[in-house]
């Protein structure tokens, strides 16, 4: 994954023929193949672009779960690629399920309000609805990237730091 990141090929040849250990991707799988005795081989490849921002990507050092990201912005280029490999990092930790509140599925976000309900049904009714809304918020936060707060600095939001740096 991250060969194919840092190579930006389209397709699985391109891929396969990219430089690898003093090699090639293709060869190395080929020695691999005859080491271990599986059938391993490149599936799919592609280049992302972005023709009014720019595509960043982030590969936990597992090798197991990754991120891409792509954002509008004339900043400065080499500010934006370290703000987005950041972004993808962020993502990889805190695995958000949804970009707006308006995603998250709707019981979902009912089931949770009637938990609160429950929780501060003997709170003043004045009140219950206060701290209802509270907990929700709380809730978005953990599962809305741009309200999640950001892994880099707790006292911002995703949003406000990608504001801050783009």
């Amino acid at each position: 994954a991250k060969l194919a990141a840092d190579t930006k090929c389209s397709d699985a040849a391109a891929l396969a023929g990219a430089a690898y250990k003093g090699s090639t991707l293709g060869e190395t799988i080929k020695l691999m193949v005859g080491k271990i005795g599986e059938n391993i081989s490149v599936g799919k490849a592609a280049a992302y672009t972005n023709a009014n921002g720019f595509v960043g990507c982030y590969v936990h050092h597992d090798g197991k779960k990754a991120a891409i990201v792509s954002v509008k912005t004339t900043g400065d280029q080499a500010k934006a690629v370290a703000m987005l490999k950041e972004l993808s990092m962020h993502i990889v930790f805190s695995n958000p399920v949804a970009l707006s509140r308006a995603e998250i599925d709707a019981d979902k976000v009912q089931r949770e309000r009637e938990i609160y309900l429950e929780e501060v049904k003997s709170k003043p009714a004045d009140i219950q609805e206060k701290i209802v809304a509270g907990k929700l918020s709380a809730f978005y936060a953990q599962w809305v990237l741009p309200e999640q707060r950001w892994f880099a600095d707790e006292s911002k939001t995703v949003q406000q730091a990608l504001e801050a740096e783009l």
